[in-house]
């Protein structure tokens, strides 16, 4: 899921050809905290532009002459979808308090959790690829992979404190296991 932030910025018509800088910029004007770590922030705005790009929502271009990058808007850029996301989480999502709905619940939580795991490994074993492909962007492609890193150890925190709440007893699966695992070994 992209930041609400970040995509209520990019989704501004006469945003089209940026920086990660230009962004960053933008973000910490948008939440106005004067105490935020400016390195945090252009991780996590490199980290949303890549999942953007990814998807081909965003294409990314280097000039010769000076190296700077920009990203550009494709015609595959939903700006709904993104505009929906931000509004839609300004909404408090609604809780079901009826027991017999918890199981499902958590269930599907898990769920969304291991795929995000997956994707999330996906990213880190594609970033250490990348520094052995392109060795000059080592520092930028180890910042990633650590945010990488970082993102699924806290969702592999939230699968095991997910199986201790869980009515059902969910036993951790073999899957998951290998997944912990990795998380660990990967970065390191």
């Amino acid at each position: 899921m992209i930041d609400r932030i970040i995509s209520s910025i990019i989704t501004l018509r006469n945003i089209d050809r940026f920086s990660v800088a230009d962004i960053k910029t933008a973000y910490i004007v948008v939440i106005k905290d004067e105490d935020i770590d400016p390195t945090f922030v252009r991780r996590l705005v490199y980290q949303e532009l890549l999942k953007l790009t990814q998807k081909g929502w965003l294409v990314k271009s280097t000039t010769k002459k000076k190296s700077l990058t920009r990203y550009s808007k494709t015609h595959l850029f939903d700006n709904d979808y993104l505009r929906n996301l931000y509004f839609s989480s300004d909404k408090e999502p609604k809780v079901n308090t009826d027991a017999s709905s918890f199981p499902n619940a958590v269930h599907t939580r898990l769920s969304g959790y291991n795929t995000e795991l997956l994707e999330g490994l996906g990213s880190v074993q594609e970033f250490i690829e990348l520094k052995k492909v392109i060795p000059h962007r080592n520092q930028e492609l180890t910042e990633l992979c650590a945010v990488a890193h970082e993102k699924n150890l806290i969702l592999l925190g939230k699968i095991n404190a997910l199986k201790k709440v869980s009515p059902l007893q969910l036993r951790q699966t073999d899957e998951t296991k290998r997944l912990a695992a990795s998380v660990h070994q990967i970065c390191n």
